[in-house]
């Protein structure tokens, strides 16, 4: 959790509305599940966040750049179908769940 991590935590709950402190805790968690879905073609913070919980609390490999392609597309079905969730690549609220939560 380096600099440019949580910069992106702190613009993510800039824009958000909730308190800016670059701490991802429970307020900064349930924002990002509940009002974020993402696709294959996302950029930005929230994809920042996917990608971070992707490569390192659960292990895949993957490039943390904020960018939605191919590799975090894999991840993210790969991911749905080990928690038994619909794997068609998007990322909603359930998913968010079972990324938090997992």
């Amino acid at each position: 959790f380096g600099n440019n991590t949580r910069a992106a935590v702190m613009n993510f709950q800039d824009i958000a509305g909730i308190t800016v402190d670059g701490i991802v805790g429970q307020a900064t968690w349930l924002k990002l599940a509940s009002e974020v879905e993402l696709y294959k073609g996302n950029s930005g913070d929230a994809v920042f966040a996917l990608q971070y919980l992707l490569k390192n609390k659960f292990g895949y490999n993957l490039a943390v750049d904020g960018v939605y392609g191919n590799a975090t597309y894999d991840a993210v079905v790969d991911f749905q179908e080990s928690y038994y969730l619909d794997p068609d690549g998007s990322v909603d609220p359930i998913t968010w769940q079972a990324l938090i939560g997992g």
